[in-house]
């Protein structure tokens, strides 16, 4: 979060390559949801540099619809990667 209250697309980025390292052993699909999602918050902070999330889905272009694809798939991806560790931790 930016002291303005707006989520950086740039530590978005970094936040998903993390999770990607995270899972790429245990949970090699997932991983790669996280990579892509990552890259395609990179590709958005790259392109339009200073912009926070809201802001660049206020008046989206090709690269806004991109990054609402992105948003999807990374929720997703997160929720899945909880939920598997979660069964991986009651399983033993």
């Amino acid at each position: 979060m930016r002291p303005d209250g707006r989520k950086s697309v740039l530590a978005l980025a970094i936040i998903f390559g993390v999770f990607a390292g995270f899972d790429w052993k245990r949970m090699p699909v997932l991983a790669r949801c996280s990579l892509a999602v990552s890259t395609a918050f990179l590709i958005a902070a790259v392109t339009h540099p200073g912009i926070g999330l809201e802001q660049l889905m206020q008046n989206p272009d090709g690269i806004g619809y991109l990054v609402a694809v992105a948003r999807a798939l990374g929720a997703a991806t997160v929720v899945c990667s909880i939920a598997v560790a979660a069964r991986d931790a009651v399983a033993g």
